[in-house]
């Protein structure tokens, strides 16, 4: 019987954490906002954006006194139109993570647990007038092995699980101008990790599957020229998002990030729990990011960084080209 509780503590953690330091910069929040492809994770339908290609890479630290514990994460996807009214998306991603310490109260032994996450993501798009229609569908295939101990006697005991899970998401958006600037407000909503449930071998990890609602606006001013490219000289949005695990409470997202050119990004966020177990529980998130805009690349990285009694720090590389 393995009675460690860190198993537990950290099984399909892959499937429920963020890994992208501008979500975590923004609270988690991103649901309804897909000018970026960070975003996706919380939302299949955001894998339709502004017609790109992109690769991007993300690495996580934690630091909670553990020992060695990290995420990382690629991808790649693309973004293209298909006729007058139509858009297509297309985005797969590979994460891993690791968590390894030694618990010396109870053994010498090494206590180890990776996981695994492979992801698919598709899309399709409908403009119609002001608005667009995104719909969206991932599939994800979670693995997980575990080198452990059972107490107090043998330390080698090892256990692998695996499961699929199933992502729906769409989003309404609807696209405005005001004196030249573009205005465009959305809402979106998606179930997220369908079917994930994990069996051991005398317990029962219950699905990670929620809810996910978002409410984004974006202001987006005119174009100026910088370095070899267009871009907008500034661009401001706003998430308000929430998610609702189906046995836990309401958890309350919240974010901005205001880019300067395309070159300075700063961002801001903040995430509430309510609900009886675990009341106002709030945590605070920042980042900033610098790109270049060069042609049709556009090179950003990303630093996030989350407190909530130990440190979490993102740092991401997105390469983006435009179609």
């Amino acid at each position: 019987m393995l009675t460690i509780g860190a198993r537990h503590a950290f099984a399909q953690l892959l499937l429920e954490y963020p890994a992208s330091a501008r979500v975590i910069s923004m609270g988690e929040s991103g649901t309804a906002d897909n000018s970026s492809p960070s975003t996706i994770f919380l939302n299949p339908a955001n894998v339709i954006g502004a017609p790109r290609l992109y690769v991007a890479g993300a690495m996580i630290d934690f630091n909670p006194d553990l020992g060695d514990y990290w995420m990382r994460r690629a991808s790649a996807g693309i973004s293209c139109r298909a006729g007058k009214s139509f858009t297509l998306g297309a985005d797969f991603s590979y994460s891993k993570m690791r968590l390894s310490f030694s618990p010396s109260f109870l053994a010498p032994a090494e206590v180890s647990d990776s996981e695994e996450l492979e992801a698919l993501a598709l899309g399709v798009g409908y403009a119609a007038g002001h608005y667009d229609v995104l719909a969206g569908t991932a599939v994800k295939h979670w693995s997980s092995s575990n080198h452990g101990f059972t107490y107090p006697y043998d330390p080698t005991v090892e256990i692998s699980d695996g499961d699929d899970a199933l992502d729906l998401g769409v989003i309404v958006r609807r696209r405005a101008t005001l004196q030249a600037w573009d205005v465009n407000w959305a809402a979106g909503m998606a179930m997220l990790d369908e079917g994930a449930d994990v069996r051991e071998v005398d317990t029962s990890l219950a699905s990670p599957k929620h809810y996910n609602f978002g409410l984004n606006l974006r202001l987006v001013s005119p174009t100026v020229g910088v370095l070899s490219a267009r871009v907008p000289l500034f661009a401001l949005s706003a998430n308000l998002d929430s998610a609702k695990p189906h046995d836990d409470d309401w958890r309350w997202m919240g974010g901005t990030e205001l880019a300067v050119a395309q070159i300075l990004f700063l961002r801001t966020g903040l995430q509430t729990i309510t609900g009886p177990h675990n009341p106002d529980e709030s945590v605070a998130c920042w980042g900033a990011g610098v790109g270049i805009p060069a042609g049709k690349l556009r090179a950003r990285l990303d630093y996030g960084r989350r407190d909530a009694g130990f440190s979490i720090q993102h740092c991401e590389l997105t390469l983006e080209w435009e179609l």
